[in-house]
């Protein structure tokens, strides 16, 4: 009768391990897309920041500026709507 019992307790920490690791499978995936999300809003945050910066030099006549981030910067370059 013993050996029924363990058969049966081990049987049930194994599921509850599986259990368990599937849990922890989801948290970390769960992690992992708050993280990328994160990131694409640090990434629009620095979109919207040279968007407003190319707006305020265009309104102020100074194209040169915004010429001069585009060539110092990929992202800017990639970003900016006004294209020479």
């Amino acid at each position: 009768m013993t050996d029924y019992k363990n058969a049966a307790q081990l049987a049930k920490e194994e599921l509850d391990k599986e259990y368990v690791d599937k849990i922890k499978e989801l948290i970390k995936d769960n992690l992992q897309r708050i993280n990328d999300k994160n990131e694409q809003i640090t990434r629009l945050q620095k979109e919207i920041k040279l968007l407003k910066q190319d707006q305020r030099d265009i309104e102020e006549g100074k194209i040169e500026a915004i010429l001069e981030r585009q060539e110092k910067s990929r992202l800017a370059n990639r970003t900016s709507v006004f294209k020479p």
